[in-house]
């Protein structure tokens, strides 16, 4: 197709458009399996022009009207279309691939199984956008507007969703490996079943938001907001939540001790000591006991019953205090803060495998 033909056709489509000659009934643009690539159509109003099967690769859509367009199946690949209007258009099956969407609104735009590889979205308008099964590997989403979309089953592994509004969005079963999500607002969100292994969710809100069994193996929640939050079934090992809310969350079973508990009866834990040496503790019955990350836990009181053979050793931490076999030690200034793992208290580990394993 030649820029002359393609002027053409938008002249009579415009006339469609605004009803405003004799047979505008017949004058609708329709470039279904067209070769744009590369044309320039900044500005061009294609409201409801068929493009399905269109190649648009690289091509210049900045500020394009496409609202309600069928671009199904289209190659939209590295075209510019910052600022379009998307809304409403059929983008299923399209291929967007490190395609410029700068501010462009999609809102209730059909994006299922398209692909967003590396796209620019940032500060895009995607309410409401139906993206399951979309492909959209390390794209641009920062302050992005997702609210109420569907994502299920998309694959946001790497992609950089910070501060973007992800409110009553459906991420069930969607794939946020190593994604970005900080200080994101995910609140009343679905995360049910979705992979976060290792994402970064420091200062998210996610407050009543639906994240049963969904991994979060290797994340990190420090400072995000999990009041209200349902993490039935999650796994959650490894992850850190230093500074988190956790206000009304429902835990894992096995996972509660991280809001805190009195112990009931004796717990055993190991600490390593300055000279690299692990001492074998028993935490008593009715000491408090903190385990925000799951690992390293504090408590108010322990006794050291097992120093293999040492008769003084040192504090990792502060090297002017000792531990003697058969030490009582009990914190009078043991904080109750149980979202902070670094904090007064005697640390240790239930596990003596972590204990030497830790840096110390």
């Amino acid at each position: 197709m030649t820029s002359d033909e393609l002027h053409d056709i938008i002249v009579n489509h415009q006339h469609w458009l605004n009803q405003d000659c004799d047979g505008w009934e017949k004058l609708k643009a329709n470039l279904a399996l067209a070769n744009l690539q590369g044309f320039d159509l900044t500005e061009v109003d294609l409201t409801e022009v068929d493009l399905s099967g269109a190649n648009l690769a690289f091509a210049v859509l900045r500020k394009a009207n496409l609202k309600s367009a069928s671009l199904r199946g289209a190659n939209l690949n590295g075209a510019d279309l910052r600022g379009a209007n998307l809304e409403l258009a059929d983008l299923n099956s399209a291929n967007l691939d490190i395609a410029k969407l700068d501010e462009a609104s999609l809102c209730l735009a059909k994006l299922t199984n398209a692909n967003l590889e590396k796209a620019d979205l940032n500060k895009a308008n995607l309410k409401w956008a139906q993206l399951a099964h979309a492909k959209l590997r390390y794209a641009d989403l920062i302050g992005a507007n997702l609210e109420k979309a569907e994502l299920e089953n998309a694959d946001l592994s790497h992609a950089y969703l910070e501060h973007a509004n992800l409110r009553f969005a459906k991420l069930v079963r969607a794939n946020l490996a190593n994604a970005s999500l900080v200080k994101a607002d995910l609140g009343k969100a679905d995360l049910s079943y979705a992979i976060l292994t290792d994402a970064n969710l420091i200062g998210a809100d996610l407050n009543t938001t639906h994240l049963g069994f969904a991994n979060f193996q290797g994340a990190t929640f420090k400072t995000a907001n999990l009041g209200g939050a349902d993490l039935k079934g999650a796994i959650l090992y490894d992850t850190t939540f230093d500074g988190a809310i956790l206000t009304r969350a429902i835990l894992p079973d096995d996972e509660t001790k991280r809001l805190g508990r009195i112990l009931s009866e004796p717990l055993i834990g190991y600490k390593k000591t300055r000279e690299g040496v692990i001492v074998t503790a028993e935490i008593p019955a009715g000491a408090i006991v903190y385990c925000i990350n799951g690992k390293k836990c504090r408590t108010n009181k322990a006794k050291i019953i097992d120093m293999d053979g040492h008769k003084v050793l040192h504090s990792a931490y502060d090297k002017k205090f000792t531990y003697k076999l058969g030490q009582e030690i009990e914190i009078k200034d043991f904080s109750l803060m149980y979202n902070v793992e670094c904090i007064t208290g005697f640390h240790f580990f239930e596990n003596r495998y972590d204990a030497e394993k830790y840096p110390g």
